[in-house]
């Protein structure tokens, strides 16, 4: 059982239909509501409607402010909250010092021209919601302040530029059918994670990266670009995971873009079991390490594998990476070519030993060498012949003894 409670200026005459008393079917998620208000409502003033439930006085849900149909010039600003709902919007957006929420709603902008901000000392939170042009609508974004936008879409935009924001967090967020840009980043955040941004059918470039230093996003995704991908301006960006044509990638003297893909590796035994202590390396494919670690939790990763690096007239590959792995006298090596986030299980064949243990008593000492000479002629006859190899040389012979004494 629900009942609500309107608040509005005594002149509105506000009115709810069908019933401001009504029972709510079991696994009912929205509440259909029609306000009517006068031709004549005052811009600004605000309409505060309360779902309570009647058996536990709980507040499902608040808005402090609607924005109506037909209500010119109506904006959302600081302290607004705009939850569950399908608003036209004629008016901006705009965070001066304040704090807007946005949530699970949609946000149609009517007008043309509209410049919604968010600036430097405000915040703006948007989590599975949509803003979208409307007839005639044209709009765009600049955002600085505290910006946290996930699962949500910006249709029809004119850009969205991100502009030195205090915080920033990006994670799933859709720009479709943008009249100019999809996203810019300009200048350095405070702090940030960007993951998984989409820009699809942008007019211009789709992700535009302008006096950025030193960053990593992590899953990019461009299509129908109708200019680049990625344009850079005094910019060094990395870029794990996603969707981005090399060709498309444009910077300039000044700039460095990075692509790549994470690599997660499991290491088992000769027995299935996962194996604690692995050695791992990675070189490229110019032969440098790019990687020197072990396996702790039964795991490593994720590794980011650069896959190329775009500058100015200049593109490198860094594909396909030699992985070694060493365990307990256990050795391989393998081929790694990324295209996709890789995941990886090795499997260790064969019999696990101490180099120099010949005699496998599990130490390595003076009675391996007085075994390892009693043992050697006529032929080697030893029960472990990586072990005898004691200076790992791939032969049994004289010189494993003098290494072995000397060492």
């Amino acid at each position: 059982y629900l009942h609500s409670e309107v608040t509005a200026p005594p002149s509105w005459q506000v009115t709810i239909s069908p019933d401001s008393f009504y029972i709510v079917p079991y696994g009912t998620v929205y509440v259909h509501l029609s306000l009517s208000v006068p031709d004549t409502a005052n811009r600004g003033a605000d309409i505060v409607v309360r779902f309570i439930d009647s058996v536990s006085g709980e507040t499902l849900s608040l808005c402090r402010r609607f924005i109506l149909d037909q209500i010119p010039m109506m904006s959302i600003s600081d302290g607004d909250t705009v939850s569950r709902l399908k608003i036209d919007l004629s008016g901006e957006i705009h965070a001066t010092g304040g704090y807007i929420d946005v949530d699970n709603s949609l946000v149609t902008i009517h007008s043309s021209g509209i410049h919604n901000i968010v600036e430097s000392t405000g915040r703006l939170d948007m989590e599975s919601s949509e803003i979208k042009a409307g007839t005639g609508g044209q709009y765009d974004f600049e955002m600085a302040g505290i910006l946290r936008l996930n699962n949500s879409i910006i249709s029809g935009s004119q850009g969205i530029q991100f502009n030195s924001p205090d915080s920033l967090s990006l994670t799933n967020l859709l720009a479709v059918n943008s009249g100019g840009y999809g996203f810019k980043f300009s200048g350095s955040p405070g702090t940030y994670i960007v993951q998984n941004i989409f820009v699809e059918n942008p007019l211009n470039s789709a992700v535009i990266f302008d006096v950025v230093p030193a960053c990593t996003l992590w899953g990019v995704y461009v299509n129908g670009a109708s200019s680049n991908d990625v344009e850079l301006l005094s910019s060094n960006v990395t870029v794990i995971g996603g969707s981005i044509d090399s060709s498309k990638v444009q910077c300039d003297v000044n700039s460095e873009f990075t692509f790549g893909w994470p690599l997660y590796l499991n290491v088992l035994g000769p027995d299935s079991s996962f194996l604690e202590g692995v050695e791992c390396y990675l070189l490229n494919a110019h032969g440098d390490t790019v990687y020197t670690g072990t396996t702790e939790n039964y795991t490593v990763g994720p590794i980011n594998l650069p896959v190329y690096k775009k500058l100015s007239g200049a593109y490198e590959i860094y594909t396909p990476y030699t992985l070694e792995l060493s365990w307990s006298g256990l050795d391989t090596s393998l081929i790694v070519d990324p295209v996709n986030p890789t995941f990886l299980t090795v499997v260790l064949t064969g019999h696990p030993f101490i180099r120099g243990d010949v005699n496998a008593d599990g130490y390595v000492d003076v009675s391996d060498i007085v075994y390892f000479i009693a043992n050697l002629m006529p032929a080697p006859n030893f029960g472990c012949l990586d072990a005898a190899d004691f200076n790992d040389d791939g032969s049994i012979d004289v010189t494993d003894g003098v290494f072995g004494i000397n060492n």
